[in-house]
């Protein structure tokens, strides 16, 4: 899978995420545009991200992001009272943050 024109910074989280997640998955920048951004046209330096994946496996990977998100908003205020599940559901929310970046650009 080939990911085009994603901001620097964005494709650095996202190698990073792929990778707490999945070691195995080959992930790496095959591109990147200095030349517009030290022109002034973009604000950002492009780059193309590979994922040597099969499309089975980085669907899993999206739904397991997904499931964390679903995880982390599941709870409902009477329980949020209960400062034990609060920091619980933070914990899940945090850990869905870590990820999103995933389902941002791998998720349908």
């Amino acid at each position: 899978m080939l990911i085009k024109d994603i901001p620097n910074d964005h494709a650095e989280k996202l190698i990073s995420a792929i990778g707490d997640l999945r070691p195995e998955m080959i992930v790496r920048v095959v591109a990147e545009d200095y030349a517009l951004y030290q022109l002034g046209l973009i604000q950002y330096v492009p780059c193309s991200v590979e994922i040597e994946a099969s499309e089975d496996e980085i669907t899993e990977l999206a739904d397991e992001v997904l499931q964390m998100e679903i995880d982390a908003w599941n709870f409902d205020d009477r329980e949020l009272k209960n400062p034990e599940i609060a920091k619980q559901q933070k914990e899940l929310e945090d850990r869905y943050w870590k990820y999103a970046i995933i389902q941002g650009y791998l998720g349908t």
